[in-house]
């Protein structure tokens, strides 16, 4: 079912992950309001429960979810004793220390 909002989306992301770009948000508990777990970065694929789906922003500001199945890979390190690692996506960012 589309749904076309006339304001402007502004969540209160106080103490969320904040991504500093455009956002996307899906009530999925149906309660009305948007809890931080329900508020993500725009990125071009999201993953609900087990089923990956490609994100298509059309005119009009249409968005659209396919499904998809993602490449995965494996990152390897070979030779290092300790690392710290930092990784940015369109859809998170995060630091890996091991």
């Amino acid at each position: 079912m589309a749904r076309k909002l006339q304001t402007v989306f502004n969540p209160d992301l106080r103490g969320a992950y904040h991504p500093y770009s455009d956002c996307m948000a899906f009530d999925f508990d149906r309660d009305g309001h948007l809890s931080n777990t329900e508020i993500m970065p725009l990125a071009r694929m999201l993953q609900l429960g087990n089923q990956f789906y490609d994100i298509h922003v059309a005119e009009q500001l249409v968005l659209s979810l396919t499904p998809a199945q993602p490449a995965m890979g494996q990152l390897a390190l070979q030779g290092a004793t300790s690392w710290d690692l930092s990784l940015w996506s369109s859809a998170v960012c995060g630091n890996v220390v091991g």
